[in-house]
């Protein structure tokens, strides 16, 4: 079962790591920025993180909030971990960021940083959970339609020549059935272990234990945070090889292109072949 997770990490790490250290990179920017140009909009007043009184209601609260929006978005909403759409993840990662920044902006740089940091101390746990949550899920529509695209080929009536190439695809995706089974389940239980690991972290330790040292020692949390960004890049594009991906498929891009261009038969060719 390690190899199994470590293997769907190193498959995943890509984009895992990309929303993960664009995120954080785009909420330690912004505050910098925040902080040196402009004022915090409405009132100074700093506000306490709103906490529940009992902390196991608060984790219990965070536990149904992500995994709901982890398995709302990847079921009714597949097309969130799109390019474009992916888009929502990081202006909401400033979204936050500039509420922090607002609602702490009169306590001084320990207060912005400091929430910043907790935040960050079980966000990237959490974080990773829901984006598998929400793989699993979108995981779990092409499966479908790999299934039904297998059943289509078995009972379409096809010519003899092109049986071969049918009974080849029809493989094909019974092979890549069976291997995204395995990813699906560990995706989807990988995820919901981390969602509920970063539950009791967030409601008994982030606010009530680090958090006033994080406010009260600006180096620790601008510390904290370098650590963690460089960690996050590590991680994720150098030791599972998510930097090794992307410039993999870069390098094919050009290739794939050019020999689609070659192996497609002229119009009229393509017309006679599917009339």
């Amino acid at each position: 079962m390690k190899f199994e997770i470590l293997n769907v990490l190193r498959k995943y790490s890509a984009i895992l790591g990309f929303i993960l250290v664009i995120c954080l990179t785009l909420q330690i920017a912004s505050t910098g920025y925040l902080y040196l140009i402009h004022k915090p909009s409405g009132s100074a007043e700093v506000h306490q993180e709103n906490v529940f009184k009992d902390s196991w209601n608060q984790m219990i609260f965070y536990w149904n909030n992500n995994l709901n929006f982890g398995i709302w978005k990847g079921f009714f909403r597949p097309w969130i971990l799109l390019p474009l759409p992916a888009f929502n993840i990081y202006s909401d990662s400033l979204d936050k960021a500039k509420s922090n920044f607002n609602d702490h902006y009169a306590g001084g740089y320990g207060e912005v940083w400091g929430y910043l940091a907790t935040m960050k101390l079980h966000g990237p746990i959490e974080l990773t959970g829901i984006l598998m949550v929400i793989l699993a899920c979108i995981l779990f529509w092409f499966l479908i339609a790999g299934t039904i695209l297998v059943i289509g080929l078995a009972r379409k009536n096809v010519k003899s020549r092109e049986k071969a190439g049918s009974r080849k695809l029809a493989k094909k995706i019974k092979k890549w059935l069976k291997v995204s089974i395995g990813d699906l389940y560990v995706l989807l239980l990988f995820g919901i272990f981390l969602v509920l690991i970063a539950g009791p972290i967030e409601a008994y330790i982030s606010w009530h234990i680090l958090l006033p040292i994080f406010t009260e020692h600006l180096e620790i949390s601008i510390a904290y945070l370098a650590f963690l960004w460089v960690f996050l890049t590590w991680l994720f594009f150098l030791k599972l090889g998510g930097y090794g991906q992307v410039k993999k498929y870069l390098r094919t891009v050009p290739n794939r292109i050019s020999s689609r261009k070659v192996n497609r038969p002229p119009r009229a060719a393509r017309k006679g072949l599917y009339s």
